[in-house]
C-alpha cells in the first residue's frame, strides 16, 4: 500500500488569521485557499501528514481582532491524513540507494532501511550506482519495493523512520 491508500479521512481543527482585504462575498474560498496553502502536504506533530484538505466543515469561531484587523477563525476541516506507526507496511519507490541502505522520501516522511535490515537482500555496487540483489530480483532507484516501519521519530517538519524490506 502507498501512504496514500493509508489515508484516513478524519475532521480536525485549525486557527487561522485572514486579511481584511479577503472579508468579502467570497471570504470562504478564500479561507479554503489559504489554509490549502499553509496546511496541505504538510506534518502536524498531533496529527500527521496532511495529504488532502477536502473542505472546510465548520467555522467554530470568528472574531475581528482589535489591534490588527484580521479576522481570526477557528474552523474545523476535513482532511485526508497519514500518521505512521510502527508495523505499517508500504510499497514506495527508491529514492536512493547507498552502501549503507535504501532511502524513501514521499513528501514529508523520511525513510531509511538500513543493510542490516536488508537481510537476505544485498547492497551491490556496478560501476556507475548502488542496487539492491534479492535472490534472482534486482531493486534499482526509482523501483517499487515493500518495506515495513520498524522505528518513528517526529522533527520539526516530517517523519523521519527506520525499516525493513517486506518481501
Amino acid at each position: 500500500m502507498s501512504i496514500r491508500d493509508r489515508c484516513v479521512d478524519k475532521c480536525i481543527q485549525v486557527r487561522f488569521s485572514l486579511a481584511p482585504q479577503y472579508a468579502d462575498a467570497q471570504y470562504k474560498d478564500h479561507l479554503f485557499s489559504f489554509i490549502q496553502k499553509k496546511y496541505e502536504k504538510k506534518t502536524l506533530r498531533e496529527y500527521g501528514f496532511i495529504y488532502k484538505i477536502i473542505c472546510i466543515q465548520k467555522i467554530l469561531h470568528h472574531e475581528i481582532m482589535s489591534i490588527y484587523p484580521n479576522i481570526f477563525f477557528i474552523l474545523e476541516i476535513r482532511v485526508l491524513l497519514y500518521y505512521p506507526k510502527v508495523g505499517d507496511r508500504l510499497e514506495l519507490p527508491i529514492h536512493k540507494v547507498f552502501e549503507h541502505g535504501i532511502y524513501f522520501i514521499e513528501d514529508k516522511i523520511r525513510i531509511i532501511a538500513p543493510t542490516i535490515f536488508c537481510v537476505p537482500c544485498k547492497v551491490e555496487k556496478d560501476f556507475t550506482s548502488y542496487y539492491i540483489q534479492c535472490g534472482t530480483k534486482v531493486f534499482k532507484r526509482g523501483d517499487t519495493i515493500s518495506i515495513e516501519l520498524i522505528e518513528i521519530r517526529f522533527e520539526k517538519d516530517g517523519f523521519s523512520c527506520l525499516a525493513r524490506l517486506a518481501i
